[in-house]
């Protein structure tokens, strides 16, 4: 009974009287002896006479003016506040109380007041002095009357989880233990700040500022679950802003590690004990159901209801706790946008308050008139019951707020489980297919604007800076030892953080960057934002790296920092790109490149036009598009910038791709392949290779292809990049197919449902249903086919990936031609041509669609139409150097030559589609073609179900 005694004692500290009288009353209906106990405890510790229960020192009392930064407590924001003292002119309490009798120093520190109280002891403010330094620290000590087992237990799980949380949002683990004085004791980084409610009320945030608000506290907190650890008690008081404005998470006092070591399997995390703030606290805490990373997620979905609202989702903290407990287990909440109405009306019934208007958890009458559906929905899908149907952690939450705050549809209103992470540091590109009759090469894909922004944004943001100039291709080996001879050097730091993020080693990068933070100086100097921001771009925190890039660019230009200035520009350029800031991007990119330009710096100049060029290439304007990367790659080899090169060939490549010229962009693969691997970049150059493999595929290669293609498998998995493995899985699934080898294809489809999952990568899921989709085409099953495209098409959508989406729908434009539905697939495919940019007409996009719509004319009877569309494409769709653009042409020719009842050249372009077919290894299509040819079959592929 001990260890049950000593949690329900500790959380029944944090209780006020009348509420530890019912908790003990509550406890007493199922077991009065454990009640019976825990009520003489409760009693022995308001009586200090004993000195074995007495704490070692008598509580501080701090002096006017010293109240305590970071209450550990939880406040009735209803109570009454205490009434003070009165003061004297100086500002003193007319009696002044004496300083306690408690210890100086406790280990190395010396204890300077106390700063708040929680459910193992107290917090004091104390100071760490050496010769070289003095710092404030925050000392959590146990100072209660029992210190069982349990009580350490739970305090060295805190230590042990705060020593691999190393994150800038989450107060920094410093030392802890047994102190000489026989005192157990944790050390923490000070954090002088508010919590998230204050904070917004004192600075007057409206709706989206909130949102915002919100939204950087969510960093920390996913880190944490990224590394398996949940928080289990989180509340505002553990969500600090510091003076800075930067998010603090605090007190992992009850967390838990949800997989044992050694890479065990999960662990359930009970809360037997119910050791929690029960305001904030799940569904499943108050039934001892195991903690998951979606426990946390409610505990966000109460503050962020009561940050919004003002008001908290369920009952106040002057309901009786067993009253809030049947509510949280049992009723609904309102929309936030409800409940903040209601306040609203409450505050104009009332009579004037004496404040300025604002609501006292911080929501103001702005904030309440502008909430809307996306909110409600995020708020609500936080908490629901089941936690299977929250958002899966921490990351998923911010995902929406993310879709929420750039204007994009969010998860928690289409069924509540598909959300974004922000966009992907690599977006897949489907191939382009006219399924069985008009398949397309495996891996021929559209080349579409994520995928020009990965291109663009996987290069190295290496400042050109002079002093570091011999740094700034460097690799993390080179720079961990220049880092190790210069440790005061907060920008060589910078860059070894920025190398170890272009080499893929993100825990080290994080690592690195909390060392960097701890350099005197650090906070001031630019590179450290910059190389923190790069890092939160490489994790999809796309808030939190255009907040950081902004900042070192003001830094830089108030420091008259010239040569940082540019670099700075573009990165913040490109942080709001990828926040759909399309405009203010744009701006900034120009004002770049003439600042790159008066200062000759080649380096910027290349990225500016690298850049500039991809906002062209998203616009559809290949030629202007093409000459801004070939003036970019030409400055990248002015500065003998091998990296640069090497991005601007990779734009080329999809380029060349995406106009027909696998050619071109097999030649400009080779080149960069090289590159990459000679700067040790794994990761870019298994990316290169799966382009390359495509590129081979599509010219008639696909021995080579496949030799590639499993090569970039190879070079995935060793980095642990998952979201391009599972492109690669989707190449070879479609090869399966392509050859019949449909087991294969099933297999490499759970796989990559498998990375989802693990990921939580919700357009992975998209890559799952197509293949699905594509093996019952194949099989002849058209309704379940149809079901799988309509659900990847879908997710597409959602995602905004247009191209990708416009490759499925040629899937299900073609599928429709095969079920006898050609009006259908004709609008199908009108429809997403006109959702899509403009473009040139050598874009897959126009080529592919308008051989369809082809297609569909002859089925409709419309000879003519067809005609012209197929004359517009002849001469491409005869003598191109893709094979897919001559499958589909000559596909399609053999329909029109059938329907003008030329059965001889209907024939011949038959065994010419053969031929193609085999050249690309598609012998399921080649065979498709041979019956049609033996049967005489009016066409290659027939309408009839």
């Amino acid at each position: 009974m001990s260890g049950e005694i000593s949690e329900l004692f500790t959380e029944a500290l944090e209780l006020a009287p009348g509420e530890r009288d019912r908790f003990v009353a509550g406890i007493a209906a199922r077991d009065p002896d454990l009640a019976s106990a825990l009520a003489r405890l409760l009693a022995r510790a308001e009586d200090e006479s004993s000195p074995l229960d007495r704490s070692p020192w008598t509580p501080f009392v701090p002096s006017a003016g010293l109240a305590p930064l970071i209450p550990l407590t939880p406040l009735n924001p209803l109570a009454p506040l205490p009434t003070l003292p009165p003061l004297t002119a100086s500002g003193n309490a007319a009696t002044e109380p004496q300083r306690p009798d408690f210890p100086d120093r406790i280990g190395p520190y010396t204890i300077v007041r106390e700063l708040g109280r929680g459910g193992m002891g107290r917090v004091f403010l104390a100071e760490e002095r050496t010769e070289e330094y003095s710092r404030s620290i925050a000392l959590k000590v146990i100072d209660r009357p029992i210190v069982d087992g349990d009580a350490l237990r739970r305090f060295r799980d805190e230590v042990r989880i705060l020593s691999i949380l190393e994150h800038p949002g989450i107060a920094r683990f410093l030392s802890g233990g047994k102190s000489p004085e026989g005192v157990w004791y944790l050390a923490l980084e000070y954090v002088d700040g508010d919590d998230l409610l204050t904070w917004a009320r004192e600075h007057d945030l409206d709706a989206r500022g909130r949102v915002q608000l919100f939204r950087s506290v969510l960093d920390p907190i996913a880190f944490a679950h990224a590394k398996r650890i949940v928080h289990r008690d989180l509340k505002p008081t553990h969500l600090l802003i510091d003076r800075q404005g930067r998010p603090r998470l605090l007190d992992f006092g009850i967390s838990k590690l949800l997989a044992a070591e050694g890479g065990a399997e999960l662990a359930e995390t009970r809360t037997e004990a119910r050791a929690l703030t029960p305001a904030y606290a799940a569904p499943e805490q108050f039934r001892g159901e195991p903690a998951t990373p979606a426990t946390d997620v409610f505990a966000l979905g109460v503050v962020l209801y009561e940050l919004l609202s003002g008001r908290r989702p369920f009952l106040e903290t002057s309901a009786a706790a067993r009253d809030l407990e049947h509510a949280i287990l049992h009723s609904d909440p309102a929309p936030p946008s409800t409940a903040a109405r209601r306040s609203r009306a409450a505050q104009k019934r009332s009579k004037p308050q004496p404040d300025t208007g604002k609501a006292r958890s911080g929501a103001n009458t702005t904030t309440a008139r502008v909430l809307n559906r996306d909110l409600d929905a995020i708020c609500l899908k936080a908490l629901r019951k089941n936690p299977a149907d929250r958002y899966v952690d921490a990351d998923a939450m911010a995902a929406d707020l993310d879709a929420h705050l750039s204007g994009r549809p969010v998860g928690a209103r289409r069924g509540g489980w598909r959300y974004r992470t922000g966009r992907s540091l690599y977006r897949h590109r489907v191939a382009t297919a006219l399924a069985a009759a008009l398949v397309i090469a495996a891996g021929a894909g559209i080349f579409g604007i994520s995928a020009y922004r990965e291109a663009a944004r996987a290069r190295p943001a290496v400042p050109a800076v002079p002093a570091l100039a011999l740094l700034s291709q460097a690799k993390a080996a080179e720079l961990e030892k220049e880092f190790a001879a210069h440790p005061g050097n907060s920008a060589i730091g910078a860059q070894l953080v920025i190398a170890l993020v272009r080499e893929g080693r993100m825990p080290e990068a994080e690592v690195a960057l909390g060392r960097v933070r701890q350099i005197p100086g650090s906070a001031d100097e630019p590179f450290v934002d910059h190389a923190e921001g790069v890092l939160a771009t490489s994790r999809g925190e796309l808030q939190r790296a255009l907040a950081l890039s902004s900042r070192s660019l003001e830094l830089a230009e108030k420091q008259r920092r010239g040569d940082l200035v540019p670099t700075f520009r573009l990165a913040h350029a490109r942080a709001l790109s990828d926040l759909g800031q399309t405009a203010a991007s744009l701006a900034d990119l120009r004002t770049a490149l003439r600042e790159a330009n008066a200062a000759n710096d080649d380096v910027s100049r290349a990225i500016a036009l690298n850049d500039l060029a991809v906002a062209k290439l998203q616009e559809g304007q290949f030629r202007a598009g093409e000459w801004l990367l070939l003036q970019a790659l030409a400055a990248a080899r002015r500065a003998h910038d091998d990296v640069r090169i090497a991005v601007s060939e990779i734009n080329l490549a999809g380029l060349a791709f995406e106009r027909g010229r696998p050619d071109l962009a097999a030649a400009y693969n080779e080149e960069t392949a090289l590159t990459f691997r000679r700067l040790g970049r794994e990761r870019r150059a298994a990316g290169v290779d799966l382009e390359h493999s495509r590129a081979l595929r599509d010219l008639g290669s696909p021995a080579e292809a496949d030799r590639l293609l499993e090569r970039a498998i190879a070079g995935l998995r060793k980095v642990e990049d998952q979201q391009i493995l599972s492109a690669a899985f989707y190449d070879k699934a479609l090869t399966a197919i392509d050859r019949g080898e449909f087991p294969a294809a099933e297999a490499l489809a759970t796989a990559i449902g498998e990375n989802a999952r693990a990921s939580g990568k919700s357009a992975l899921l998209a890559l799952v249903d197509d293949t699905h989709a594509r093996i019952e085409l194949a099989h002849g099953n058209l309704s379940a086919a149809r079901r799988h495209f309509a659900a990847a098409w879908t997710m597409q959508r959602q995602e905004d990936d247009l191209n990708a989406a416009f490759s499925v729908a040629l899937c299900q434009g073609d599928l429709e031609l095969r079920a006898g539905n050609p009006a259908v697939a004709h609008a199908l495919i009108e429809r997403e041509l006109a959702a899509l940019p403009a473009r040139e007409p050598d874009s897959s996009s126009d080529f592919f669609g308008e051989i369809l719509l082809a297609r569909a004319d002859l089925a409709l009877g419309a000879i003519a139409s067809a005609e012209r569309r197929l004359s517009a494409r002849r001469a491409e769709g005869e003598s191109s150097p893709s094979l897919s653009r001559q499958l589909a042409f000559v596909v399609a020719d053999s329909e029109r030559a059938d329907a003008a009842g030329d059965a001889a050249a209907r024939d011949a372009l038959l065994r010419r589609a053969i031929t193609i077919a085999e050249r690309v290894d598609h012998s399921e299509d080649a065979e498709r073609f041979r019956q049609a040819l033996e049967s005489a079959a009016p066409t290659p592929t027939s309408n009839q179900q």
